[in-house]
């Protein structure tokens, strides 16, 4: 039988080894969570993978076998998006751009690495039509550009950068040991047919189950309805016809034992997975229902979404590689969780730096590494990785939650990274940090983290320099614009107090106040009379409340008796305010009126900044090549400002 990989062990030396052992059949509780359930019944969204399955694991798993992962270049300070050319190629300039240019030699280094070409493909301009070379050779430039202005902007010494090396280094590993399975899972023509020949509804699901059914009624037979069930089983295994085994038990309509159509969960999930694991012409085991207890002779399996063979074979082929892949990468998680535990400690002499990224001309640290001192303790270590206490600290900083002990930031690394960390040392155990991809993958996955880093950083300063044409501000005033000011009204209040002292009753309050209201509207029908509103203010118990100013929502109980008034008219009627009732001169009144333009034109600016900057997001890269005058093809050898890298970097 072909071997597996077991979990690594430490020698007394403290190096790990990896044994092999007979791969044991799959179980599905990793697959479980790695397959989508869906409403139809299917081995996925039930049980495990069927016990009589054997997908072998190649033996190359652990000899030789490429990292798959195909990405592009490097990190700032050890970045290979300037590589070695390849045999064949020339130093032949193909494109340009203020402070560099992009050799033919430089872009024939990029051509076959997948995720690289598919990251040029994602940001490829939409005004014309670029070739591929092309597209990779701006990417390339645009990459170039991002990491040069992260690192002339500082962003590589910021404090948690050389936690998220860390960290991106754990998560290349763990991704590098997740793809090395998933090329090296096999499966076998005899497997698969095997598998068709049992499981194909099982692990395909099914969507309806054609079938007959007899049930033994709990209410009627109490204790010895289960009894009475294996009985009736019993004889149909004996050689009884079904039907007439239905006729002498079940407590059913007569028809049940007719074939018929039922949804594949009619009897529940798991009875449905059983059903479907059974397959055509079987009779089930008892289901127990909510009156007792069914036998279903299965007819016909309805298989989900009804696929044709061909179609049929196909998805149960990825299915079950998928299946095969989930229980490796399960055995490799437990491996990683015994042998590189996560284990927390403040003990302030241990390895540092152990769990940086390094050159990949470098070697593993040593016993002699560097201690940290006490005042930046290790906090964490799991194999060759750790994080100290300034590390920590720099994330909780980043994440503007300074004052977050340690121990609370050291759990919500763990919670978010624990799983890459921990696959992450066992993947370098297994030698993959000294493959040549996945350090070239290291290297472009930290270039990339730099180049969003720098992208966040610049994009609101192009915005902030866009101008926008002022007939364009005009126009969008005049046609779309709607901001404008409520009604706002100027006056003189003449208050009629209400006389009343605080301690008083309720009773006594409103009194006063009603007898405040009859005296002010006494006032505005002497002044409509001809009375002067001026020669009034100055009369026993009342009070002048001049130069008063308010907005006045057309929803408002003020609106109605306002609108319209000029200056020097006296509201029609008392308005309370000011803990009494009172009259109200209008010095000037001014209805909902649409926001003026030079206050309209900044609100205008900042839409279209908003609208542009979303814009720029999903074209950046052809607006960043545009800035630094990117040049491809013809022209590229001398382009216009080849000698003012200096422009770049003011930026």
């Amino acid at each position: 039988m072909p071997p597996r990989v077991s979990a690594p062990r430490p020698d007394t030396a403290g190096h790990f080894h990896i044994d092999t052992a007979p791969l044991f059949p799959l179980n599905g509780y990793f697959a479980a969570s790695m397959i989508k359930s869906e409403l139809y019944v299917s081995a996925h969204s039930g049980r495990g993978f069927p016990q009589s399955s054997r997908i072998f694991f190649l033996t190359t798993f652990l000899f030789g076998s490429p990292f798959t992962l195909l990405l592009a270049q490097g990190s700032a300070g050890s970045s290979s998006l300037s590589g070695p050319a390849k045999a064949g190629t020339t130093n032949r300039i193909v494109a340009a751009y203020d402070g560099g240019k992009i050799t033919a030699a430089e872009l024939a280094e990029h051509q076959d690495e997948a995720f690289f070409v598919a990251d040029a493909e994602q940001n490829a301009p939409t005004d014309h039509i670029a070739t591929s070379d092309e597209k990779l050779a701006r990417h390339l430039a645009a990459m170039r550009l991002l990491t040069r202005i992260a690192g002339e902007r500082g962003l590589t010494k910021a404090p948690d950068w050389a936690l998220q090396t860390k960290l991106i280094e754990q998560r290349v590993l763990s991704q590098a040991l997740h793809e090395d399975v998933r090329h090296q899972v096999f499966v076998s023509d005899k497997e698969f047919n095997d598998q068709w020949a049992t499981n194909r509804y099982f692990i395909l699901g099914v969507d309806t189950i054609e079938a007959r059914r007899i049930g033994i009624s709990q209410a009627k037979h109490g204790d010895k309805a289960l009894d009475r069930a294996k009985e009736a089983l019993a004889q149909i295994r004996a050689g009884q016809k079904f039907e007439a085994v239905a006729k002498k038990y079940s407590d059913l309509d007569p028809k049940t034992a007719q074939i018929d159509t039922y949804l594949a969960n009619f009897w529940g999930k798991q009875s449905g997975l059983a059903l479907a694991q059974l397959g055509e012409g079987k009779v089930s085991e008892p289901i127990a229902t909510k009156d007792g207890y069914e036998l279903v002779r299965v007819e016909h399996l309805a298989m989900h979404r009804n696929p044709g063979d061909e179609e049929a074979r196909n998805n149960l082929k990825a299915k079950v590689t998928e299946l095969a892949i989930a229980d490796h990468i399960a055995e490799l998680t437990k491996a990683a969780a015994d042998s590189f535990p996560l284990a927390k400690t403040t003990e302030p002499s241990r390895p540092a730096g152990s769990g940086s990224v390094r050159p990949a001309n470098s070697s593993p640290p040593t016993s002699s590494a560097q201690t940290v001192s006490s005042t930046n303790p290790v906090l964490l270590t799991c194999g060759l990785f750790t994080l100290n206490h300034q590390e920590v600290h720099s994330l909780a900083v980043a994440r503007a939650v300074a004052t977050m002990p340690d121990d609370q930031m050291l759990e919500i690394i763990l919670q978010e990274d624990g799983y890459p960390i921990q696959m992450g040392e066992l993947a370098r155990n297994m030698g993959f940090a000294q493959r040549p991809l996945v350090q070239k993958a290291l290297r472009y996955q930290l270039d990339k983290e730099l180049a969003e880093k720098a992208k966040a950083l610049i994009l609101p300063e192009f915005a902030a320099t866009m101008s926008f044409d002022e007939g364009r501000v005009r126009e969008t005033y005049d046609t779309k614009f709607t901001a404008s000011f409520e009604p706002l009204l100027e006056y003189d209040f003449l208050l009629v107090s209400p006389g009343v002292s605080a301690t008083a009753s309720g009773e006594e309050r409103a009194g006063a106040i009603s007898n405040a209201q009859a005296r002010a509207q006494s006032i505005i029908q002497r002044i409509h009379d001809g009375a002067s509103f001026d020669s009034i203010t100055h009369e026993t118990g009342l009070q002048l409340m001049a130069g008063q100013s308010r907005v006045v929502g057309e929803s408002s109980a003020l609106f109605p008796l306002v609108a319209g008034l000029k200056a020097g008219d006296v509201v029609s009627q008392p308005y309370e305010d000011f803990g009494g009732a009172g009259v109200i001169r209008v010095k000037k009144y001014e209805p909902r009126r649409k926001m003026p333009f030079d206050i309209a034109r900044n609100y205008i600016l900042v839409d279209f900044r908003n609208e542009a900057l979303t814009e720029l997001r999903r074209n950046f890269e052809p607006f960043l090549l545009e800035k630094y005058h990117f040049v491809f093809g013809a022209g590229a050898s001398t382009p216009p400002r080849a000698a003012t890298e200096g422009a770049a970097r003011q930026h």
